[in-house]
């Protein structure tokens, strides 16, 4: 009787083993750890929609002086107008010539930008005056011959660099034209000369 008791429990032994060995079941994965790696992957893609959609934005960092109320350097977002700096220093002065800079350009990254005053403004106005070269035309838009530079008369019909160059020797000799005809005074200038340039010239500096 023992004998078979034994049996039997041997034989349910064995039994469980081999059923265990031969469970080849994979083990489940949490449908909670799926829905983490799903959701992390839709932030990516979401992330890199993000960028494509929204740049990184850049800078650009100016110094704006002069007539403003707060002078100092400014950072603004790259493509801002020099209106824009300008509001960021506080607007300008009651003093300032508001209109002297070109206040819808574009701002350039390590620029200076100086608001003058009304009164500085003017000044260089008449500094660019004096440094400007005197023209010798009159009102008429005629050369006159007696102030004319050798630039100038080369720009005449048919006076070319060695003409121009006569005319400047014969007023350096002490020669004065008194009238537009006296050009044919110079060597090298004849009346066909004279004729292709008489409507160009003047004489009034003599």
């Amino acid at each position: 009787m023992k004998i078979n008791i034994l049996k039997v429990m041997f034989s349910a032994l064995l039994m469980l083993f081999l059923i265990g060995c031969g469970n080849d079941k994979p083990t489940l994965v949490s449908s909670d750890s799926v829905s983490i790696n799903a959701s992390d992957a839709q932030e990516e893609v979401a992330g890199a929609d993000d960028s494509a959609e929204n740049p990184k934005v850049s800078y650009v960092y100016v110094h704006i002086s002069g007539a403003v109320n707060m002078p100092g350097v400014y950072e603004l977002e790259s493509g801002s107008r020099l209106y824009d700096a300008v509001e960021l220093a506080g607007g300008f002065r009651e003093d300032a010539k508001e209109d002297y800079l070109n206040l819808a350009g574009l701002l350039e990254d390590g620029t200076q930008y100086i608001v003058p005053t009304k009164q500085e403004a003017a000044m260089m106005a008449v500094s660019q005056e004096a440094a400007a070269p005197m023209s010798h035309y009159d009102k008429d838009g005629k050369l006159d011959i007696n102030l004319a530079t050798k630039d100038e008369l080369m720009k005449l019909s048919g006076i070319g660099e060695t003409r121009a160059q006569a005319i400047i020797s014969y007023r350096d000799g002490g020669g004065v034209f008194d009238s537009p005809e006296s050009i044919m005074n110079v060597s090298g200038i004849k009346e066909a000369t004279y004729n292709s340039i008489k409507d160009q010239i003047t004489a009034n500096g003599g």
